[in-house]
């Protein structure tokens, strides 16, 4: 079948962290698109890093900003009738105009993330230069059984902020981002595998200094692997297609295709991935590649962050 009515690619966002560990934060992304759409830009050092969209005016959904240290994160959302007021998706007042563009303002200035008339959304939003990040999480879709607070008052969209404990992992897709499993089993399947990152992987690395590069190389490696996943998703958790508007699927085919982690759908499927790794010293590394027609080559931007802020400092 052809894309549903209000389908949108989805994106797929995870995040581990421990302010113990000398690789204390890393956040991954699979970017699932339409195929068809013209190839991404990769990330360039500057100001200003992360991938850019062409299609978009040369939007983002992930980016971060070197001299301020603030990361953010996008995902479209599925329209799911738990989020969207009165069951409906008025499309009359819809901003048309890229969610990309999102990611670029909030890059500058934090404070204005998120905006009312535009098709649903997630925002992820940390600042690397905290030891611990305060997550800030905008969406203008609200679950109704959720209570969260106002950026603006009178405006149609809403915020968490999360302080996370010293050591965890979180995802999130095209679900709420303010409830842990509503993205379906591949946000469940990602928290599951980055936990084992995180309890495993992390704890066995050689952070002897002269070991930085590598380890690098070996992390982002290891959060490709867990991003290219192939395998399908348990049927039985896949959410039924009354969880959604009419027309956000085709068919339960593309329903159960979109629930994996790697998505290899006609219409949409993952085109690239990104990897985020901080290390105690200050040093970020944002590393893009393409896995579309097939996997490419990390692509490494590095900056600074100096001093990182210790927590409640």
């Amino acid at each position: 079948g052809g894309r549903g009515l209000h389908s949108d690619p989805m994106c797929l966002c995870g995040v581990l962290w421990d302010e113990r560990e000398d690789f204390s934060f890393v956040l991954c992304f699979n970017r699932d698109e339409d195929p068809r759409r013209t190839p991404s830009l990769p990330p360039t050092p500057g100001r200003i890093v992360g991938g850019r969209d062409p299609d978009s005016r040369n939007g983002m959904w992930l980016g971060a900003n070197t001299e301020s240290g603030m990361l953010v994160a996008l995902t479209n959302h599925d329209d799911s009738v738990h989020d969207v007021a009165d069951g409906e998706l008025n499309l009359k007042h819809v901003h048309h105009s890229s969610r990309g563009q999102l990611v670029v303002q909030a890059l500058d200035d934090p404070a204005i993330a998120g905006a009312k008339h535009h098709r649903g959304y997630n925002l992820f939003l940390c600042n690397l230069r905290d030891r611990r990040p305060l997550f800030h999480l905008v969406s203008n879709r609200k679950r109704r059984d959720t209570v969260v607070t106002s950026v603006h008052e009178g405006e149609d969209h809403w915020r968490f902020i999360v302080d996370p404990d010293p050591r965890g992992v979180f995802a999130f897709s095209n679900g709420s981002i303010f409830e842990p499993d509503t993205g379906g089993p591949k946000v469940v399947l990602l928290r599951k595998y980055m936990r084992t990152m995180l309890d495993n992987f992390m704890a066995g690395l050689d952070v002897r200094q002269d070991n930085l590069l590598s380890n690098v190389d070996n992390i982002a490696n290891e959060a490709g692997r867990i991003l290219l996943m192939p395998e399908p998703s348990d049927p039985n958790e896949i959410l039924p297609m009354t969880h959604f508007l009419p027309g956000v699927y085709d068919s339960k085919e593309e329903l159960a295709e979109c629930q994996k982690i790697f998505v290899q759908h006609q219409h949409f499927r993952t085109l690239s991935q990104t990897v985020v790794v901080r290390h105690r010293s200050g040093r970020v590394f944002y590393l893009e590649r393409k896995v579309h027609p097939k996997v490419g080559p990390w692509e490494r931007c590095e900056f600074h962050l100096d001093p990182l802020i210790p927590y409640n400092s």
